[in-house]
């Protein structure tokens, strides 16, 4: 596992790092992968890699591109 601060120009950079990743978790389900965190959902004083600004008032990702990267990783079959 690697920790790392990315700074993102456009809006379409963030949104395929936060793509790549899924697909990145998505790969290591079979693995044996039982959990993975993205820890920052908003935007903080000066780290600007959140999925929301900073007062939340703009969605730097669609949410439709996040539900459906996230409904991506669920397991065929499986219901809560």
């Amino acid at each position: 596992t690697s920790f790392q601060y990315v700074h993102f120009d456009t809006s379409k950079e963030l949104e395929n790092f936060f793509l790549n990743g899924v697909a990145e978790i998505k790969s290591k389900i079979a693995d044996g992968l039982s959990a993975a965190i993205y820890t920052q959902l908003t935007d903080v004083e000066d780290e600007i890699n959140g999925l929301t600004t900073y007062d939340r008032a703009v969605l730097k990702i669609s949410p439709e591109s996040v539900s459906k990267a996230i409904r991506s990783l669920q397991i065929p079959g499986y219901t809560r």
